[in-house]
């Protein structure tokens, strides 16, 4: 019995960690599932440009497809700084489509690169700012009838929903941009500053395709 349960743990929780810096470190977990960063505790996303957290999504002939049903993609983040890439979310083999979520003065904005929509939007939140160390809860939702898409923040509703149209998204980059998508992402977001803070409570309605990696992160201080 002892020797089974040792084998069952290896198999859940076999990871390796390469250490970085003081209390920051870059792993890869081989698990179905996306580790901390969905959890409680969350991550830290460091003050480097390496550091994030990359969710490759499963094909919709696994899951049911990111825009084809209804469903909500939620996370909650704290920061001080003003400025940063939250998220971002990408096709590929296809159209470049892009979503992505940044903090810009401390307010959020989000930015829809779809054949039906290309915009960037500010979300008008009651509190104004929200750099301002306390968690706050996103969520972007989906839903059938035309490809909608509605950003929550704090329970707050953005006055519109939007038609997206985009293609399935088969990636989410949590923090930073990959070096793959710098190019892209500048291009499209301009010089947008890395994100420095904690990310907690990740909810995707996909399975991944193979686990979360994460580069240079440290557990969120309490």
């Amino acid at each position: 019995m002892s020797h089974f349960l040792c084998v069952f743990s290896a198999l859940i929780l076999t990871f390796w960690i390469t250490t970085t810096n003081a209390g920051s470190f870059s792993a890869h977990l081989y698990r179905n599932d996306m580790g901390l960063i969905s959890s409680d505790e969350g991550v830290y996303l460091e003050p480097t440009e390496r550091s994030h957290v990359e969710l490759n999504l499963r094909h919709k002939t696994h899951t049911p497809g990111l825009h084809r049903e209804r469903h909500v993609i939620k996370f909650e983040f704290r920061t001080t700084e003003d400025n940063g890439l939250l998220v971002y979310g990408r096709a590929r083999g296809g159209p470049e489509d892009i979503l992505a979520l940044k903090l810009a003065g401390g307010k959020l904005y989000y930015t829809v690169r779809c054949p039906s929509l290309s915009a960037d939007l500010l979300f008008r939140h009651p509190m104004g700012k929200l750099s301002d160390g306390h968690w706050h809860s996103v969520a972007v939702r989906f839903r059938r009838d035309n490809m909608r898409m509605q950003v929550v923040v704090d329970r707050v509703r953005d006055t519109k929903a939007y038609a997206t149209n985009c293609a399935e998204l088969t990636s989410l980059v949590f923090g930073g941009v990959t070096p793959r998508d710098s190019q892209l992402l500048s291009g499209i977001l301009g010089n947008v500053p890395h994100y420095s803070g904690c990310i907690r409570r990740v909810h995707i309605p996909r399975s991944l395709r193979v686990a979360a990696s994460y580069y240079t992160v440290s557990t969120c201080p309490a």
